[in-house]
């Protein structure tokens, strides 16, 4: 059996451990998940199941990211060891409920559950092994390249939605934080810290601000629209590996000291205007 959702697309970041993810292909016989079901109440959302076939078993192990889209078939299969995986949900329909509860408050109602059941819609899952992921930080090492890289950006069709995945790669220590940042104007962002330790500046304001050149690299293929200025306020947050840092539209931010090093960081984009370029 294997279900795809309706609303919601999915990160798969494999923290630790082997084993094969069932994904593409379509369901035979689809119906629509149970509504009242906890799976679809908190962790799936509105949804579709089924027998899947014509699937793909993609072996996923420490360091893979697996991109899901809304409506692509897919299913945990045989894990070969022990393993954990950091899954991002993207939810801009809010379907899925905060966590803790009353934590913030959702504006947004929850669309109706009702659909026709279809074997599958539009998209592809898209599978990025951690050999492309460590090749594209260290090419990061060359003297005069920009310290953030896109190593994929993909679209989600069904809720049309891109998102992206980047690395940020520091090799040496640096005990010095910045005094300037940024915040995005169109995109919000997650870090997830693979290896080692350092600082993280977020929060605050930004005095003398002004909106970046829009003509120039980290605008058109890193951040997209951005403003940057000193910051005022800012909180210097500790970070080690394993660590996840959400960075909400409008929030300043910037990485900071690295203490421990190599300090290797996967930045997700979450971009729903499509402001930063298909890689």
């Amino acid at each position: 059996m294997g279900f795809y959702h309706r609303d919601i697309g999915e990160v798969y970041i494999v923290a630790s451990g082997a084993g094969v993810w069932r994904v593409g292909g379509e369901l035979e016989n689809p119906k629509v998940d149970d509504p009242n079901g906890r799976s679809v109440k908190e962790v799936r959302g509105p949804g579709i199941v089924g027998v899947l076939k014509g699937y793909t078993n993609q072996k996923i192990t420490a360091g893979d990211v697996l991109i899901v889209p809304p409506g692509v078939p897919h299913s945990p299969g045989e894990m070969l060891e022990t393993t954990k995986i950091i899954r991002v949900v993207i939810d801009p329909h809010k379907v899925l409920p905060l966590f803790p509860p009353g934590s913030q408050r959702s504006t947004v109602p929850v669309p109706s559950a009702s659909v026709k059941p279809l074997p599958k819609l539009e998209g592809t899952f898209t599978f990025i092994p951690k050999a492309e992921i460590d090749r594209t930080m260290h090419e990061t090492e060359v003297p005069g390249t920009y310290g953030d890289r896109a190593v994929r950006t993909v679209d989600l069709p069904a809720i049309n939605f891109r998102v992206g995945l980047y690395v940020i790669h520091r090799p040496k220590p640096s005990s010095e934080a910045p005094a300037i940042g940024w915040y995005h104007t169109n995109i919000a962002e997650i870090y997830y810290i693979m290896r080692g330790a350092g600082t993280f500046l977020t929060g605050g304001s930004l005095d003398n601000s002004t909106r970046d050149d829009p003509n120039s690299y980290s605008t058109k293929v890193v951040r997209g629209p951005s403003v940057s200025g000193t910051f005022r306020g800012v909180t210097e947050q500790k970070i080690e590996a394993g660590d996840l840092i959400i960075a909400p539209i409008g929030v300043p931010h910037v990485t900071g000291k690295t203490i421990e090093a190599p300090r290797d960081i996967l930045r997700i984009a979450l971009d729903p205007d499509k402001v930063l370029p298909l890689k």
